[in-house]
């Protein structure tokens, strides 16, 4: 778990914007999921 820790850490120094998109399209990824499973049970 340290050594993922110090890989974010590496990571966020290096590229800090390219982080926060990567964060940004999975937390967009995972909204949109939620809506399809929300919608398809109510269409059935």
């Amino acid at each position: 778990m340290d050594s993922y820790d110090r890989t974010v850490q590496n990571c966020n120094a290096t590229h800090p914007y390219r982080r926060f998109l990567q964060l940004n399209q999975a937390i967009i990824a995972l909204s949109r999921a939620m809506h399809v499973f929300h919608i398809f049970p109510a269409r059935q």
